[in-house]
């Protein structure tokens, strides 16, 4: 089942960031990050000096000390003034880092997890990326998503 969740979630993500390349940002190919075991297109902004060091990730996780199952997310660094609202099913995560965050439990319960996954990215994509300083390149699309596959 986690191995279906990992091909889903790399699908997922990497459509995202085809959308973020095609708005003018470096967003690197989605690798597994050892560390974690995540998977993750980290996206650096410039800042006012090199030590500025401003990034939002859209991954996934199999799940950690804060989730104990698989789940979304898109963090913003360093942390943001304030939060949109996202879907019903997503949630700010603030302890110990600042991300929206969508999991699997909640995703299952959506009727179409793919494209409540991708919306839920739209949303929280285009707020980091108007909060670190990236302002008309967002995803944007939040409002016109075809439904796709889903992440079962």
């Amino acid at each position: 089942m986690l191995a279906t969740w990992y091909a889903n979630a790399n699908s997922v993500l990497e459509e995202i960031r085809q959308t973020l390349l095609a708005r003018g940002l470096s967003a690197p190919v989605v690798r597994c990050w050892p560390h974690h075991f995540d998977l993750d297109s980290l996206v650096t902004f410039p800042g006012a000096g090199p030590t500025d060091a401003r990034t939002m990730g859209t991954g996934f996780s199999p799940g950690d000390e804060y989730y104990d199952a698989p789940y979304f997310y898109v963090s913003v660094h360093p942390a943001p003034v304030g939060h949109p609202v996202l879907p019903p099913f997503a949630h700010w995560h603030t302890q110990d880092f600042t991300a929206a965050v969508a999991t699997a439990s909640a995703l299952l319960a959506e009727p179409d997890q793919h494209a409540a996954a991708k919306a839920y990215l739209a949303v929280a994509t285009d707020f980091a990326i108007e909060q670190l300083g990236g302002a008309g390149q967002g995803v944007g699309q939040a409002n016109s998503l075809k439904a796709g596959t889903a992440l079962r």
